[in-house]
């Protein structure tokens, strides 16, 4: 995971060099110069868990200027939202029923998909009808619900129609 920051902090703005340290349960993740504001970027090797973490923001000091720290910053990591892909379906034929050829989304992490209209449904002749999903994460702590759509176009059915080659009979008339 790699979070990004700016920290801006008025004692500390005052002073136009000197070291900052960002640390985590009392270790240092992250050291540079203090300009006014700072952005920072730092990595941490394992996924932390949703929750908040206090970030600890400190100046060593030089011969001019005092040290300082702050510890009020909090950094905090909500759920995730999960990737859906679903691309729009090919057109289908009037009188087809959905299904799983259109109900096809997937997702980057397990869960449940649940559509709207359903597998099964027959829908009406027309362009652009809107497919729903709303994909839950098995993983509720950490992810988040999300829901996408996409549209299929349902097109008239083709009528064919063959005729009998007959002959019949009616009241002395040969009908062909």
């Amino acid at each position: 995971m790699t979070l990004s920051a700016r920290f801006q902090h008025d004692r500390l703005a005052r002073r136009r060099y000197g070291d900052l340290a960002i640390t985590g349960a009392g270790n240092p993740v992250y050291s540079r110069p203090l300009p006014r504001v700072t952005p920072l970027r730092f990595s941490r090797s394992q996924v932390a868990p949703r929750g908040s973490y206090p970030i600890v923001a400190s100046y060593n000091g030089t011969a001019l200027f005092l040290a300082s720290s702050d510890s009020s910053g909090v950094l905090k990591i909500d759920k995730t939202m999960p990737v859906v892909n679903w691309s729009n379906p090919a057109s289908i034929p009037d009188g087809a029923a959905l299904s799983t050829t259109q109900l096809n989304a997937t997702a980057n992490v397990p869960g449940s998909f649940a559509y709207n209209p359903p597998a099964g449904t027959v829908l009406p002749v027309g362009s652009s009808q809107t497919l729903s999903v709303l994909f839950t994460p098995a993983d509720g702590t950490d992810y988040s619900s999300v829901s996408a759509n996409v549209s299929i176009s349902v097109i008239p059915a083709t009528l064919t129609i063959t005729a009998n080659n007959a002959t019949r009979h009616t009241d002395k008339q040969i009908l062909h």
